[in-house]
């Protein structure tokens, strides 16, 4: 690994302790301690707490630090949530995408798309968002919707991959409307984009599928820009396109300058 990356590997052995951290956040509040606040935050804490023994200062812009979650609401995810300040959404050209975007809002900020039925209500009480409110958390705030693994022609995404992108902008164009507090703001100029929903389109970029090159990538830990030659998987011996990593390292850069 490069020598400014550090790396904390997630452990399956987390596994057997979440229901543990459930239960145990769910405590009666005592004086002075808040166990949901308390288990909630432990990730920002050791965060704070790295911090403070490196001399990092709030305002060193060459620290950042990015949190993988599963794509599922458990513990860990609003342990993440708690810690960080900006949030990336990837997405897929699927329906999927668009309703787990409606629910993720929900689930974080109370954004509340669909309605949820008055039977249901009463449940949202436990729901992150409530949490968060009830105990005045800080919660992180978007920073930008990845269209992952998108397919192109001539240098443009493919109609269905364009159109199911549009639908999911769509949705965060409507929370945009009313809740643009929950975003990171905006600069005051933004470039133009083919996009027709330009007020939320800063926070939007198409990725390109790497296809094979970001298998081989992904399975040896090399960079793109490092990657070259015949690469041994299990069973294949597979070699790696120089043209093709020179058409994705734009890509890489571009979604670097976004980040």
């Amino acid at each position: 690994m490069p020598p400014n990356i550090e790396l904390l590997c997630g452990d399956m052995q987390l596994e057997l302790i979440g229901r543990n951290m459930d239960h145990k956040r769910r405590e009666d509040d005592a004086l002075g301690h808040i166990p949901w606040v308390f288990i909630t935050s432990c990730v920002r804490y050791f965060l704070e707490g790295y911090e403070n023994m490196q001399g990092i200062t709030q305002n060193e812009e060459d620290w950042v630090v990015f949190i993988d979650t599963n794509p599922s609401f458990s513990i860990y995810t609003e342990m993440a949530l708690l810690a960080a300040e900006r949030l990336i959404i990837p997405i897929n050209a699927d329906d999927f995408s668009r309703e787990a975007i409606v629910a993720m809002l929900d689930l974080v900020y109370g954004i509340d798309l669909h309605n949820i039925p008055t039977q249901f209500q009463h449940c949202k009480k436990r729901m992150f968002s409530h949490k968060a409110q009830e105990y005045d958390v800080r919660r992180p705030k978007i920073h930008l919707l990845i269209n992952n693994r998108v397919t192109t022609y001539n240098l443009r995404s493919v109609a269905a991959f364009g159109d199911m992108a549009t639908s999911s902008l769509s949705v965060l164009a409507a929370a945009y409307d009313n809740h643009s507090e929950c975003f990171v703001p905006r600069p005051p100029t933004t470039s133009p984009s083919r996009n027709p929903l330009p007020a939320i389109n800063h926070y939007f970029i198409d990725v390109q599928d790497f296809h094979t090159t970001g298998i081989l990538s992904l399975y040896t830990g090399c960079p793109l820009d490092d990657l070259k030659g015949k690469v041994h998987l299990f069973s294949k011996v597979v070699n790696a396109s120089k043209d093709q990593v020179a058409t994705y390292i734009p890509i890489l850069r571009a979604l670097i300058e976004k980040l």
